[in-house]
């Protein structure tokens, strides 16, 4: 199991069960894993997105069923919405 904080926008909300994605470079679907528990955090000041503290495992499994479309910027896993993951160069920010 895995811990990550995931910044969305303020309006959307995680729950277990649901599935994130890293979406690689080309834009392919590089990893898949199943949200086990997801608390949105606290703030001390407001910021324009909001902070979840997830932990997650690995879900390969369901990896060929992932569907990441570009155009729309939407990610399918099983036909369920998912949560796409961007990584980002160390020196990008």
């Amino acid at each position: 199991m895995t811990k990550w904080t995931y910044y969305v926008e303020p309006f959307l909300e995680i729950r277990a069960g649901q599935y994130i994605a890293s979406i690689s470079r080309r834009g392919g679907v590089a990893s898949v894993w199943l949200i086990v528990s997801a608390r949105r955090i606290k703030h001390k000041r407001v910021l324009e997105t909001q902070g979840w503290s997830l932990e997650v495992v690995p879900a390969p499994e369901v990896k060929p069923g992932a569907v990441y479309d570009e155009k729309l910027n939407a990610l399918w896993v099983r036909g369920e919405a998912a949560h796409p993951l961007f990584w980002y160069p160390r020196g990008t920010k």
